[in-house]
């Protein structure tokens, strides 16, 4: 029983250390989590040695004094975590890559699946705990809210760029606007997710929640959604639009017309995305042929050879978010099961302009990621690491579907998987802590606890 105390008490004090000291950026890295051997590091990330130690001590009352029970759900999620870090491991073998930084790589992925198997036991294995952490999580987002509109308000009107907000000179169609970018930093989009997920919870979490508490915090989520002024803060209105209108919707036409409208939209923004505001219709019909340093200027759908040659004239912004999903597609076609490795997409886009597929001037910024999540993995871990890592999210949510909770509020939940699936097409989300600590409160306040609670043998 003492190995069972230990789990619980190390688990609280992981658990709210996290929600507690995530959304608190005191650093300004390009991605929100370990980048480099020791660089960058977070205040969040001194909870690490308490995840190791945890893990010790887990696997040392299941395997060995054998106090805990391991039920079979349990043991499929401990198997997909260690199939996808052996399958990292195995990628940079593989692409003779395989070095220390390389192993420092995997243990961050190691890292991240290791918060997400630590909330999923820790509230499966106390249930009680879980108003506690849904009160945490809105307080802390409550401050969190409250200290960004005052960064963004104190940005707008002094025009002075800080952490909080930033101060455009030129953004597409907007003369000099205030862009939020929240406490989670660098960029809007990341504050973006964190509130889309949020606002799934305070959704499943509204009756018990006080109903004026609960309409603060969804306004200054919506408040905050369009400060950010990015593609992640329209599918968060759109949810709470959905929210709405389902309270009235009787006969389902209203769902076909949501839904419908809804698939019109996601055609238009992913056009967006993959051209990213420049001149949208330039790669496809304009046809020039200014560029010709190498043989390979094409860029259709799927890379397909038929479409017009890229200009070195084009927007630089434009161009190179849509050639890296170019370079990545690519690159997942020479090694698409196991992938090119981590951190080797760095690579890819120099080599994609040495072969002559860009400028090589295009190469002053080296783009660590793909900015999305599905050809991110695919390129650096292969199809089957991010079926792997999908099934980790997403199969809690299937089993769940005969569930009360779900069945009341089906409509809404699946929409907003569509919204989550769409922002991962223009967002690299495998890399956010939050990630992994906001899913399994979804999982659990659906009603299905996928790790059953500890039993002594």
């Amino acid at each position: 029983m003492t190995q069972i105390k230990i789990l619980k008490n190390l688990g609280l004090f992981i658990c709210f250390g996290f929600i507690l000291l995530d959304p608190w950026m005191i650093q300004n890295p390009m991605t929100p989590y370990l980048n480099g051997i020791f660089g960058k590091l977070q205040i969040v990330d001194l909870l690490i040695p308490f995840i190791f130690i945890y893990l010790l001590v887990y696997i040392y009352s299941t395997v060995f004094t054998k106090q805990v029970v391991i039920p079979i759900a349990n043991n499929l999620l401990i198997a997909g975590m260690v199939c996808i870090l052996v399958l990292s491991l195995f990628s940079g073998y593989l692409n003779s890559i395989l070095d220390d930084v390389y192993v420092i790589n995997t243990l961050k992925i190691g890292y991240l699946l290791s918060i997400y198997f630590i909330f999923s036991y820790f509230i499966s294995s106390n249930p009680q705990i879980l108003d506690r952490v849904i009160i945490g999580l809105a307080l802390i987002f409550l401050i969190s809210a409250l200290i960004s509109i005052v960064g963004y308000l104190f940005a707008y009107f002094t025009q002075e760029t800080n952490s909080l907000a930033k101060v455009y000179e030129y953004f597409p169609y907007i003369e000099t606007p205030t862009r939020m970018l929240g406490t989670f930093g660098p960029t809007s989009k990341v504050f973006g997710f964190y509130m889309f997920l949020m606002s799934l919870i305070l959704f499943l979490y509204k009756n018990k929640i006080n109903f004026f508490f609960y309409g603060l915090l969804v306004f200054l989520i919506v408040v905050c959604a369009i400060l950010t002024i990015s593609r992640v803060s329209v599918w968060i209105l759109m949810f709470w639009i959905l929210v709405f209108l389902n309270n009235f919707n009787k006969d389902k036409y209203l769902d076909l017309f949501l839904i419908f409208s809804v698939f019109c939209i996601f055609l238009l923004f992913q056009i967006l995305t993959i051209f990213h505001f420049g001149d949208v219709l330039n790669p496809i019909f304009s046809c020039t042929e200014e560029y010709s340093f190498g043989r390979n200027q094409y860029y259709g759908w799927l890379d397909r050879p038929y479409q017009c040659t890229v200009s070195g004239e084009f927007n630089y912004t434009f161009s190179s978010y849509f050639l890296m999903k170019v370079a990545a597609f690519r690159a997942w076609l020479d090694m698409p099961f196991f992938g090119n490795g981590l951190t080797s997409f760095e690579l890819i886009w120099i080599n994609f302009a040495l072969d002559g597929n860009m400028p090589m001037w295009y190469t002053e910024y080296v783009f660590q990621l793909v900015q999305n999540t599905f050809l991110t993995i695919m390129v650096e871990q292969g199809i089957i690491s991010l079926f792997l890592w999908l099934s980790l999210l997403l199969y809690p949510l299937f089993l769940v579907r005969k569930n009360i909770v779900f069945k009341k509020n089906s409509f809404i939940i699946l929409m907003w998987l569509v919204f989550m699936l769409i922002i991962m097409i223009d967002l690299d989300i495998q890399n956010f802590r939050f990630t992994y600590y906001l899913f399994p409160v979804i999982h659990a306040l659906l009603g299905f606890s996928f790790l059953k609670h500890d039993t002594a043998r």
